[in-house]
């Protein structure tokens, strides 16, 4: 075993042990209804502060957060990272865990270009999970779909959405449930472009060879530039992405960084619904 792996696993046991002691502090009543009486807002805060500690999320300690509510019967809230002079900046999905807490669905780094049509259109966006959301706007009378990060256009119908809405009922919402968590290990590569090679083409799927989280991060430590693809709107659109780093916070929840032609947007979303959705590739 390589020697960060075992390093990482000696943390590992270490935060575990930390984390049971605290845990079963927090288990009074007293500081358990602190935190479920959190607003949205409150609780988001508490994520972007702490993710503001971190390498090229410096700008969000000065930003303002605004939240939206995503459609009737999501119990889920979009917040857009706003800044003074830069924009929007950044965005968090977070959902609601159905015990008075929140999940943090997924997060993404940007800059006010690539986050113009999400944030002027965060009231028309449907959001059922990470891979399955649209804005949905009417164009000569008819509804229209269009990627909300690219502005990509997508051919769905009404049967697309239902299936979309199905499958996300049955899910278990991914993600960061802690509120209080702390980002214990990150790794970023530099940007490269998803199809400038394509091993879904020529090589299998890494999903069954990885024992666990720390699988996926040795290989992005390597700077392996893998790739992550992912059959979408009932195989109607296949999505391509670069993975270019990770982010893993306490209690071991690992969000693996995605990007597609937008150098400036960067995606960080749960490892295990990826896994669940799609394949990870390295190329030859």
């Amino acid at each position: 075993m390589h020697n960060k792996s075992i390093s990482k696993l000696i943390i590992r046991v270490m935060v575990a042990f930390l984390l049971c002691s605290n845990l079963s502090i927090m288990a009074s009543g007293t500081i358990h209804a602190k935190v479920h009486s959190l607003s949205v807002k409150d609780q988001g805060e508490l994520w972007v502060d702490e993710l503001a500690n971190q390498p090229d999320f410096e700008s969000w300690k000065e930003a303002e957060l605004t939240v939206s509510p995503l459609g009737p019967g999501t119990h889920s809230w979009l917040m857009l990272i706003q800044h003074s002079k830069l924009g929007t900046i950044g965005y968090m999905v977070i959902h609601s865990d159905g015990k008075g807490g929140y999940v943090l669905g997924e997060y993404g780094l940007g800059s006010d270009d690539s986050l113009q049509y999400l944030s002027t259109n965060r009231y028309k966006l449907r959001y059922y999970d990470p891979l399955h959301m649209v804005v949905s706007q009417q164009v000569n009378n008819t509804n229209q779909y269009f990627e909300p990060f690219t502005s990509e256009q997508y051919d769905l119908g009404s049967k697309h959405l239902i299936a979309a809405k199905v499958s996300t009922q049955k899910q278990i919402r991914h993600g960061i449930a802690f509120s209080h968590a702390l980002l214990t290990g990150y790794e970023y590569q530099s940007y490269f472009a998803p199809y400038d090679v394509m091993p879904w083409l020529t090589t299998t799927a890494l999903n069954s060879e990885f024992e666990d989280d720390t699988s996926i991060e040795n290989l992005i430590e390597f700077g392996s530039q893998l790739r992550y693809t992912s059959s979408i709107w009932s195989d109607q659109v296949e999505a391509i992405y670069s993975v270019t780093g990770y982010h893993e916070w306490e209690l071991f929840d690992l969000y693996i960084e995605l990007q597609q032609d937008d150098e400036n947007m960067r995606r960080f979303i749960p490892f295990d619904y990826l896994l669940q959705q799609g394949n990870f590739y390295k190329p030859q």
